[in-house]
């Protein structure tokens, strides 16, 4: 609700710029347990074990759709090879 509403407010600023749809992958969500405090929401119920186990890949994919690395660490520990910074 928050960033609909910010949203909006941006959008009377600038009328100029297109507005996107709201994406569902956005959606606010549990990706993992607040520490300390995570086990007590669990035994409270205040989240459920299903609830990160199907937010954890949305929240993920959001990242993945609108952030993107110059480097691929993952891939590069897998390769073996040194992960090189060239500054110009």
């Amino acid at each position: 609700l928050r960033a609909r509403q910010t949203a909006d407010v941006i959008a009377e600023e600038l009328p100029a710029v297109p507005r996107e749809a709201d994406d569902a992958l956005l959606a606010e969500g549990w990706p993992v347990l607040p520490m300390p405090q995570g086990v007590a929401f669990l035994r409270d119920g205040k989240v459920l074990p299903a609830t990160l186990i199907e937010e954890g890949p949305r929240i993920e994919a959001a990242f993945r759709k609108y952030f993107h690395r110059d480097v691929d660490h993952k891939r590069l520990a897998l390769s073996g090879a040194k992960d090189k910074i060239e500054l110009s």
